[in-house]
């Protein structure tokens, strides 16, 4: 059956407030990092930190649906109710999210990529922690991820954040 969203959430506020060892450290950096609405100056970003990444995954063979997602982040997300994110750090556009609307009540995430540069920095958790207080704001009953299971890092981070896989 499908995973309870509140039990999840209540789980990621739980999470979130036992702040690891390691982000207390890290703190400085993540006080840097700003989670960004969508807006059309932002926009050829989203193509050039996931689409270059998905083209390299894919060795170049872009999907027609990620094309035109890609460079037409309007259009894929956010004319159909959803929504995109940037983290800026610094001056910088480091990593992009889009929370994709399938229907009333449920969305999916999708395209979730940090900058190598600046993966230690919690940015990922950053990005998926907005998904999900938008998520919360709209009364969404069911978050959804598909992921590639050979990206094991990002695993276990949508683990540790209460996502389940669905047998």
């Amino acid at each position: 059956g499908h995973p309870d969203i509140i039990n999840i959430l209540k789980r990621i506020d739980t999470e979130l407030s036992l702040i690891p060892l390691n982000d207390q450290v890290h703190k400085v950096n993540i006080e840097q990092v700003f989670v960004l609405d969508y807006k059309p100056s932002l926009k050829h970003y989203f193509f050039e930190l996931a689409g270059h990444w998905l083209s390299g995954l894919l060795k170049g063979k872009l999907e027609e649906e990620d094309t035109f997602s890609l460079n037409n982040p309007e259009k894929a997300y956010l004319e159909k109710g959803g929504f995109l994110f940037f983290a800026q750090f610094k001056n910088e556009i480091v990593g992009c999210v889009a929370l994709k609307r399938l229907d009333e009540d449920t969305f999916e995430f999708a395209k979730l990529f940090v900058d190598p540069k600046f993966r230690s920095l919690g940015i990922a958790t950053k990005l998926i922690e907005r998904c999900i207080s938008r998520c919360k704001e709209n009364s969404v009953k069911e978050l959804w991820l598909q992921s590639n299971m050979s990206m094991k890092q990002a695993h276990k981070l949508y683990y540790k954040l209460g996502f389940t896989d669905e047998n």
